[in-house]
């Protein structure tokens, strides 16, 4: 095990490079077990789902030895009390692909750091649009995919709506009201960067019509093709049912709220899409961690990669696999 710099955004932490199958992931989860009663926060992103599964084994041996054992032992205490239900609420697992994922995620959701303050809609929409053009190569094709992918991410975070609802917004004047007004009662319609997305969307596109009220054009069609072709995962299919649902988890509660979060994408049959997937949290959590002050009394939370080089570059052949563990503390800012 060598240590040195994440290969991430995270500035420091453990990289485990090695053959497979010589037991990177069985040291993580063996960590992991070892800080299972700790107040220790986690997120274990895991793209081929082995130590997923190894963790969810584990935890569920815990919690029933906590339910049958230490809660029947000591029923009148109430550090006792409810203690199996207070460790596995702690505990979520995603399988990132399934038709009716237990965790929804929405991935345009402004943030809320620890002080109290929430992302602005020029963050979400920039860290969107960077991890979702990171799959083309083709810097031509990125530009095009990024005219229009900024416009909808910006205003659609704005109003905390989720990414699959794009199309709705290109689409229909009813729907432009609603955001509006869901940019009021966030209080982010007078933002410059907002206003800014509404005239371009105006002035580049709803200009294409022939006259106001009429549907989507061929002129206008043609304007959004690449955006309409890139996105079309996120409007429908199974990245669609984890970003696209009613948001039922909180990323703040794992990166300064003790939660601990188990996420894998095996169920993924498109590479890139996985890789999205594990970047677009990675890139959230991240955002969340950064700004935590170096003074911040909570445990240490850690951020497990299993297949690193999966997110970061194309594998060569015959090439190592490489697990990464990153410390919080190491990717604090002050």
């Amino acid at each position: 095990m060598n240590r040195s710099p994440c290969p991430s955004r995270t500035s420091s932490g453990v990289v485990s490079v090695s053959p497979v199958g010589n037991g990177k992931t069985d040291t993580i989860v063996e960590l992991l077990r070892s800080q299972s009663l700790s107040g220790r926060a986690w997120t274990y992103f895991d793209y081929a789902g082995s130590g997923y599964d190894a963790a969810a084994r584990f935890d569920a041996i815990v919690a029933t030895v906590l339910k049958l054992g230490v809660e029947r032992a000591s029923p009148d205490l109430p550090e006792t009390a409810n203690l199996a239900d207070r460790f596995s609420a702690r505990h979520a697992y995603v399988t990132v692909g399934e038709d009716d994922p237990p965790i929804r995620v929405n991935i345009l959701r402004r943030l809320r750091r620890k002080d109290g303050r929430r992302e602005r809609p020029h963050h979400v929409a920039g860290r969107f649009v960077d991890i979702w053009s990171a799959q083309y190569g083709d810097l031509d094709v990125r530009v095009r995919f990024q005219k229009y992918a900024i416009v909808v991410a910006g205003l659609l975070a704005a109003a905390d709506r989720p990414i699959t609802e794009y199309a709705r917004l290109l689409e229909s004047e009813q729907y432009r009201q609603f955001v509006r007004r869901e940019q009021e009662r966030c209080g982010t319609a007078d933002d410059p960067f907002v206003r800014e997305q509404w005239e371009i969307l105006a002035t580049q596109f709803l200009n294409l019509r022939k006259q106001s009220g009429d549907g989507v054009s061929t002129r206008q069609f043609e304007e959004i093709s690449s955006l309409h072709n890139a996105l079309a995962p996120l409007r429908a299919g199974p990245m669609a049912a984890f970003f696209g649902g009613s948001e039922n988890f909180s990323l703040e509660e794992v990166a300064y709220g003790g939660k601990r979060l188990y996420a894998s994408v095996r169920e993924l049959a498109n590479a890139e899409h996985r890789k999205f997937v594990l970047r677009a949290l990675w890139a959230a959590l991240d955002s969340l961690i950064n700004v935590i002050p170096q003074e911040d009394p909570s445990p240490v939370g850690l951020l497990v990669f299993d297949e690193v080089a999966q997110l970061t570059a194309a594998r060569r052949s015959g090439a190592a696999s490489q697990t990464c563990t990153a410390s919080r503390a190491a990717s604090r800012k002050r």
